[in-house]
């Protein structure tokens, strides 16, 4: 089978039911119990047009927005085979649904995503040019770590990973503003996009 102009995935499974502990042994879950956190958000590539061969190989492995597995405008290809359609935009981020490549050992990201690591401990508030920590009933922001990132947000942003930066909280829902919590290879990272939601990079531990 091969694409007729969208990237096609292969995902055997949509659900997570085992986790294994750092001591080598496996958890069982109902992974109905709660699907959002038992979500599978990485799969390989089974099938790319030819328009993107540029930026993904058959084969690559991708991170991906959780609406594949749980949404109910998933596109199924093959039903058998567990192949799946999975929206791409190489302009924008705006429906664009892969966010990370893996290939050959290493990783970047797509368009102008970012993931990176919260530093929950380090949260403070702003004060007109002050920074107070813990202060209520203002515009909160937070650290995070850089931990992946491509060339286009390297080259507009100066950013490299390991950098720490700045960036708001969503007073709506009590979060980091535009972060979707994503699970790589047990550490739950967040994307991020850099061009709307990076503040500023923090310098010689100055913020």
């Amino acid at each position: 089978m091969r694409s007729a102009g969208k990237l096609l995935i292969q995902i055997p499974q949509k659900l997570k039911n085992e986790v294994k502990l750092s001591d080598g042994r496996v958890l069982y879950l109902d992974p109905t119990y709660n699907k959002f956190e038992n979500r599978v958000v990485d799969a390989k590539l089974y099938s790319v047009p030819e328009k993107w061969s540029h930026i993904f190989n058959v084969g690559d492995r991708v991170w991906f927005h959780h609406s594949l597995v749980l949404g109910n405008d998933q596109v199924v290809v093959d039903w058998e085979n567990d192949i799946f359609q999975i929206d791409f935009t190489e302009e924008h981020t705006f429906n664009c649904l892969v966010y990370m490549i893996e290939r050959d050992g290493e990783r970047w990201t797509v368009n102008d995503f970012v993931f990176v690591k919260p530093i929950e401990e380090e949260q403070y508030t702003k004060i007109g040019s002050l920074y107070v920590p813990e202060t209520a009933n203002q515009t909160e922001t937070w650290r995070a770590e850089v931990i992946y990132l491509n060339e286009y947000v390297r080259d507009s942003l100066g950013i490299e990973e390991g950098n720490q930066i700045v960036f708001t909280k969503d007073q709506r829902t009590g979060k980091a503003r535009g972060a979707y919590e994503i699970e790589v290879d047990g550490e739950i990272l967040w994307r991020m996009r850099s061009d709307r939601n990076i503040l500023a990079i923090v310098e010689d531990g100055v913020r």
